[in-house]
């Protein structure tokens, strides 16, 4: 087999005999650590070409020796919607298996993003070929939205984008904006549309119930989304109750932080628990790694680190050694748990259920002692 690197969308492969059936399957790994299903295709190399004398030519063998397929892939591997330097969250989450989707917002106009999986591959807007992003003026009400992805080999699929402009009068108070803060619960027995049935559905409910995580306008959770630095700093600050003013703290990016987190943020920062990075940053849009969470816990509880910790997952050596006593200490005591095949997966982005989950765990630890 073959290993290749995230940006390589073509391989040529050598070696190969003519006259010959071969069978290519391909399988992607993201960083967590999960596989995506197995992909085949089965080709037939060229027959030798004869001339007048029997043989072949030396531009005939090359050709035998190498299958170039025509892909038939109709995915988009991204596609994104921003309003004034906001981007907007799809409802449901993107997903390139996904095709419908939904978004409401009171601006005039958004900008339409959509990178193809497949470099070769065409995009349309409205029939209309889609470049590096196009600007659309909405009307209020409904409007609709056709991406087309056409593969090499000649094979379309539409992605169809439902944007639903609200008049200034609406009562809706926020619009679909990833980088917002997510609304408050509004009980202790809210129970959100997409979290019933997940592995976390009962951390998330009670999460919920304290008042440290909140959903979205929608009523979902979108509990495999991953979390933001700033966001899981507010919950870990709600979690801890911490009270009392902190002096501003200042970062490179602080105009970036939105006013929702900044408090907390100062706390948090004043409390030793959270901190910036060597450039001076804080990055409150950032994904929080795994890594970061489990340090964060540790300084959090003012659990005592081990020298030289060694943990029992099977990527130890991958966990950075400034880490390692925080995420054996807090695996020990029931907060963080691995993922499949036994794997920490250390600069993987934790999710939001992760979070909620390892939240609870928190408080369940410090009621026991």
């Amino acid at each position: 087999y073959v290993t290749v690197a995230d940006n390589v969308n073509e391989q040529v492969v050598t070696g190969l005999k003519a006259d010959t059936s071969y069978t290519f399957a391909i399988k992607a790994f993201n960083e967590a650590g999960k596989e995506s299903e197995l992909l085949s295709a089965k080709v037939t190399t060229a027959k030798p070409s004869s001339g007048s004398g029997g043989s072949s030519s030396s531009s005939d063998d090359e050709e035998n020796k190498s299958s170039n397929l025509s892909s038939g892939n109709t995915d988009l591997n991204d596609l994104a919607i921003w309003s004034n330097g906001r981007k907007l969250s799809l409802t449901p989450s993107f997903s390139p298996n996904i095709t419908h989707y939904t978004i409401k917002t009171k601006a005039e106009k958004i900008e339409l993003l959509a990178n193809p999986a497949k470099d070769k591959s065409k995009l349309t807007l409205q029939g209309k070929p889609l470049g590096n992003g196009q600007e659309v003026t909405l009307k209020e009400g409904e409007n609709k939205f056709e991406i087309l992805v056409q593969a090499e080999n000649g094979k379309k699929k539409s992605y169809i984008i439902t944007v639903i402009r609200e008049s200034e009068n609406s009562q809706e108070t926020k619009e679909s904006n990833e980088f917002n803060e997510p609304k408050s619960p509004v009980s202790s027995t809210i129970e959100f549309n997409d979290s019933v049935g997940h592995w976390a559905e009962s951390y998330i409910n009670q999460a919920s119930a304290r008042g440290i995580v909140g959903g979205y306008p929608d009523g979902t959770f979108k509990p495999n989304n991953p979390v933001t630095r700033a966001e899981f700093t507010v919950m870990l600050a709600k979690a801890l109750k911490l009270e009392g003013t902190a002096a501003p703290t200042e970062f490179a990016d602080s105009t970036q932080i939105g006013a929702w987190a900044k408090e907390a943020i100062d706390r948090m920062v004043q409390a030793g628990i959270v901190s910036g990075y060597n450039d001076g940053s804080f990055r409150p849009s950032a994904s929080i790694t795994r890594t970061e969470m489990a340090v964060m816990f540790a300084r959090a509880m003012k659990l005592e680190l081990a020298a030289n910790a060694v943990s029992p997952f099977a990527d130890d050596e991958a966990i950075p050694t400034w880490a390692k006593g925080a995420v054996n200490v807090v695996h020990k005591i029931g907060i963080v748990n691995g993922r499949s095949q036994n794997q920490f997966v250390p600069s993987g982005s934790a999710t939001r259920a992760e979070s909620a989950a390892m939240l609870i765990r928190m408080l369940e630890q410090e009621e026991i002692q």
